[in-house]
């Protein structure tokens, strides 16, 4: 079923169930709760629908709708509405007076949007963004929550049955060369599938499906879109959303909706698990109990084993089952699910040889192991989505513990990005490999830029192909760096190479914390921290450090996703933008 067929099904035959809850904690009179049965949501939807077809059809192309609006019901009905009226829907982030905006405006210039959808509150921001960055002014920006109810039913469901329907999700990557990936309604289904088989417990032959999903991530990211939208309502679910800025302000709220809601499905990024061990209280959690979560996820950015425990040892004491946290590997270009672990298991991790790995093949660590790297443990087998590790130069597929490209081929995968070269989607999308073992199809592939290996059917990340660092003809991964730094900075840290005159420097950048605050940085405290951090890479690693710079918090340039930028941290390095703390008493 398509997603408005299954969206009319639920409001036809479950029309006073609730379906979506926002959970407002932004507003000047205190919490507020916006709530929508499935019939109410149909009715929105269809009234964002009667609206879009209103505009006629284009001849040649199917029209497009950018979301740019705040989190919260709006944003779905806009969604699916233009989904709805057989539209592409592109969704984006709201205007919020920063770098993000530029991205958006870039967005809805390539995508070619013939309107924006935003709401009231944030109409003007839209405007002004797209006018500064390049997009018509003469786009039309409508304002979901003036539009009138219709009467009667106003969904272009022929346009839903086929590949055709579709969306754009924009990678969060290049801020001035924004990729729209092209996503059909097969490819959703098919990971929404896939994720159902891999991620919830079989009894009975039944999947354990969760009873609600609680999200806060944002609806305009890949991750945030399937958890907040597509899951609870394949599923038949109620989702309670709140947006990213209610998590970073008051990080408890994420564990005390998971505590106040029924077998939640959830996710977040590992930052924001390490948000969660820090900034919640003994208060925040006093009279909850998290025995009954079903799944969270750890993904959007590389998983650390460190986080995962710090994160289990935190709650246990509020009956969180460990096989209910689940280390994730994804992306766009396959809509997001790509791997996890074994269903109904714990989180594991394995340490390897760190030398064995710089060299490009993974070996077991031993007591006679001098320095040793720990990757999360992720499950490999002959089901869609396929995974297999390439050479990235050669396309020959290699063999058990040898570190290549990960390479992907399933029905979940995007066909090319938007407007893009046609010799990039071949060479992106359409990969072929050459010496495939037994049961591995020639094409296409998906080749993801991210290095990793395969041992039975246990399968590891270490890093991407063009955040590695190379010292003395010796490979070195910037999240193995970046772990240990963190050991002594506590902050989120960039570890990345500057060239000059063809040889690599590494430079390390951490933002401060203390407590006296980011501009009381002590020259002592500088010194020390500096020591103990090149020492501590120059034996660990082998590494010969360049540069280390302090920076204040949130400094450090990050995609829309929330991952830390190593190249816009190397761009702004090399052109001496990077900001570093100034004050020292």
């Amino acid at each position: 079923m398509s997603v408005i067929s299954t969206l009319r099904d639920r409001a036809t035959t479950t029309p006073s169930d609730e379906a979506f809850v926002f959970m407002d904690y932004d507003t000047k009179t205190g919490d507020q709760i916006d709530r929508m049965t499935w019939s109410q949501l149909y009715s929105r939807v269809t009234a964002v629908s009667a609206y879009l077809i209103s505009y006629g059809r284009h001849a040649d192309r199917r029209r497009t709708a950018a979301i740019s609006a705040p989190q919260g019901l709006d944003y779905v009905a806009g969604f699916l509405g233009a989904l709805c009226a057989g539209w592409t829907p592109v969704p984006l982030p709201e205007p919020l007076g920063s770098l993000r905006d530029k991205r958006t405006g870039l967005a809805v210039l390539d995508c070619a949007a013939d309107v924006v959808l935003t709401t009231s509150q944030a109409e003007t921001r839209v405007r002004a963004t797209i006018a500064t960055h390049g997009a018509s002014v003469t786009t039309p920006v409508i304002a979901l929550d003036t539009l009138d109810e219709p009467s009667g039913d106003n969904c272009d469901l022929d346009s839903q049955l086929s590949d055709w329907s579709s969306y754009l999700q924009y990678t969060s990557g290049s801020t001035a060369n924004p990729r729209g990936v092209v996503l059909s309604m097969r490819n959703v289904t098919e990971n929404v599938d896939q994720i159902i088989r891999n991620y919830f417990r079989h009894e009975g032959g039944a999947p354990r499906l969760p009873s609600s999903v609680v999200s806060w991530l944002p609806l305009y990211h890949d991750m945030g879109l399937m958890v907040g939208l597509f899951i609870p309502l394949f599923v038949g679910c109620p989702v309670i959303l709140t947006s990213p800025e209610a998590f970073i302000r008051k990080p408890a709220r994420w564990m005390q909706l998971l505590a106040k809601h029924q077998a939640p499905f959830s996710a977040a990024p590992n930052f924001a698990f390490d948000l969660a061990v820090a900034k919640t209280s003994e208060e925040d959690m006093a009279g909850l109990d998290l025995g009954h979560v079903n799944t969270i996820i750890n993904g959007a950015e590389q998983v650390q084993p460190n986080t995962i425990t710090k994160f289990l040892r935190r709650f246990r004491p509020y009956n969180l089952m460990p096989a209910a946290v689940k280390p994730s590997y994804g992306m766009a270009e396959a809509v997001v699910y790509l791997a996890t672990t074994k269903a109904g298991s714990p989180p594991t991790s394995t340490e390897f040889d760190a030398d064995s790995l710089a060299r490009g093949h993974a070996e077991l660590s031993t007591f006679e192991t001098e320095r040793a790297t720990r990757l999360i443990r992720y499950h490999s087998d002959d089901k869609e989505p396929l995974l297999r590790i390439v050479d990235p130069d050669s396309n020959i597929e290699l063999g058990p513990g040898r570190i290549g490209e990960i390479w992907i081929h399933g029905k979940n995968v995007s066909t090319g990005y938007h407007n893009a070269d046609d010799a990039l989607n071949r060479d992106k999308f359409q990969a072929s490999i050459r010496e495939a073992s037994a049961g591995t199809p020639r094409s296409p592939w998906l080749r993801t830029g991210d290095l990793g290996f395969i041992v039975g059917d246990e399968f590891y990340i270490v890093g991407r192909m063009k955040d590695l660092i190379i010292q003395d003809g010796v490979n070195h991964y910037p999240d193995d760096i970046e772990t240990t730094v963190k050991e002594f900075t506590g902050g989120r840290v960039a570890a990345f190479s500057v060239s000059d005159d063809g040889v690599e420097h590494l430079v390390i950048a951490a933002e401060v914390r203390t407590e006296h605050g980011p501009d009381k940085v002590t020259i002592m405290d500088f010194s020390t921290l500096k020591r103990l951090v090149v020492s501590a890479l120059s034996k660990l690693h082998g590494l010969h450090v360049t540069d280390f710079l302090l920076v204040p918090p949130g400094a450090l340039p990050k995609t829309t996703s929330g991952k830390i930028s190593r190249a816009a941290c190397a761009k702004q390095y090399g052109a001496n933008k990077l900001q570093r703390v100034a004050t020292f008493l």
